[in-house]
């Protein structure tokens, strides 16, 4: 949990760091990343060690027992980390645990319904080919509100 805090804590550094257009190599992988992903292991492993369950899942007892900056680290890694599971053909739930990328939070409640409304439902499998079908569109729209939401005089 310490190298998740400070992962978390070591980008906030080399941001403010940066100048204005450095860092925006999307194929860079930045230490929050790295710190989401051994979030997402202590996530699984905590299902295993009653301690670290109890830190990752018990925020009255966490509170009292970690730093305020593992604390704000935790906080943003289990705000921004999803759980789904997938049905397998055996009958099996497989649990599948993922970040949510900021990217997605530029997704427009426009498109958010369209998805819902015209999901293909009728096939065993056809909502996920039909998901994966619309994924390239929808990340471009992403990808523009992020850059739209950049430029100061427009998100006013």
């Amino acid at each position: 949990l310490d190298v998740v805090g400070k992962a978390y804590h070591q980008e906030s550094l080399e941001e403010d760091e940066l100048e204005e257009g450095a860092g925006d190599d999307e194929d860079a992988v930045s230490p929050k990343e790295v710190g989401h992903n051994i979030y997402i292991l202590c996530h699984q492993l905590s299902k295993h060690n009653d301690e670290l369950h109890r830190l990752l899942h018990n925020t009255d007892l966490a509170t009292q027992a970690t730093p305020d900056k593992l604390q704000r680290a935790l906080k943003h890694y289990g705000e921004n980390t999803a759980q789904i599971e997938i049905a397998r053909s055996n009958r099996t739930l497989e649990q599948i645990v993922f970040p949510i990328r900021d990217v997605c939070k530029h997704l427009t409640v426009d498109t958010q319904q369209k998805v819902r409304n015209t999901a293909e439902l009728d096939k065993h499998n056809s909502k996920v080919t039909d998901f994966f079908e619309k994924f390239e569109d929808m990340h471009n729209e992403m990808k523009w509100q992020r850059k739209l939401k950049k430029q100061p005089m427009l998100s006013a």
